[in-house]
């Protein structure tokens, strides 16, 4: 659905319908967030590979702009619930955990970092584990750099 500013009621997107096992990036279920952008985010697992794809949907026109499969899969994936993605001019910032390595390992964060027009990955990076899981890392653009602020601890990526 989408929400008509003016009139502060919803009506469904034309053309787009959500599967069974899409979830909105940053966004609980059931709840509601302010957006800072016209553009939100899916992600969901291929059936085929299991690989992680996210699908950015503009709200202007009510489509899905591009999908883009990262390297990460369903069986490494450890939190379902992420924090709203940075995005830039250019730039699109999205923060996704997988397992540790060992047993009991403390979750790993992997930055992706998209080309926002295309989808496009241009770097992924592996984050300190000090910043914690992706449901503990806000991420903020300022300029050209990302601020990640996480369990207790701040970076910044140039």
């Amino acid at each position: 659905v989408e929400l008509d500013l003016r009139i502060g009621a919803t009506r469904r997107l034309s053309g787009l319908e959500l599967e069974h096992d899409e979830r909105f990036v940053g966004v609980p279920q059931e709840r509601r967030v302010p957006l800072d952008t016209p553009s939100v985010h899916l992600y969901s697992f291929t059936p085929d590979s299991g690989e992680l794809e996210v699908t950015a949907l503009d709200l202007r026109h009510g489509g899905a702009t591009w999908r883009q499969r990262l390297p990460l899969s369903r069986d490494e994936h450890y939190n379902a619930f992420t924090r709203l993605p940075a995005e830039s001019e250019d730039t699109l910032a999205l923060v996704f955990s997988s397992k540790g390595g060992t047993r009991f390992g403390r979750a790993r964060s992997n930055l992706f970092l998209l080309d926002a027009a295309s989808g496009r990955l241009r770097r992924q990076l592996l984050l300190d584990p000090r910043l914690g899981a992706s449901n503990e890392i806000d991420l903020q653009g300022l300029g050209p750099a990302l601020i990640l602020a996480g369990d207790g601890q701040l970076e910044v990526l140039r």
